[in-house]
């Protein structure tokens, strides 16, 4: 399954790769990380297609104009989209127009054990 992870620049996302790397129980997905080295930052409207990404995660506690974007482009494509936001954040009100599946954490192993919950209520979709 390939699971993109959407995020703002701003967002300390390097982190996030390392506890998502590192998680044994998700070395059975594909992530797609759009700022690691090996991976084409700049992906165009053709690139979020279900050929592509079979489901999308979205980290939403910062705003982001380009995340938006990912997201519509995602809705357009009719790909099965979960937006995460820390607890101390509170996600923009516009993205509900994109998903209703929105997920609180506390930390980052917090988000690690509700990622994985998702990606197995999902798999096989």
């Amino acid at each position: 399954m390939n699971v993109y992870f959407g995020h703002s620049r701003d967002l300390d996302y390097e982190k996030y790769y390392n506890k998502i790397e590192e998680s044994e129980v998700l070395q059975k997905y594909n992530f797609l990380l759009p700022h690691k080295l090996n991976h084409n930052t700049k992906n165009g409207r053709a690139f979020y297609n279900k050929n592509n990404i079979d489901i999308f995660i979205a980290e939403v506690s910062l705003a982001s104009t380009g995340l938006g974007i990912e997201l519509g482009w995602a809705y357009e494509e009719d790909i099965p989209t979960y937006c995460f936001y820390h607890k101390k954040n509170k996600p923009s009100n516009a993205i509900r127009s994109v998903t209703d599946n929105f997920i609180e954490y506390e930390d980052k192993d917090d988000f690690i054990n509700k990622l994985n919950t998702v990606l197995k209520s999902t798999k096989g979709r």
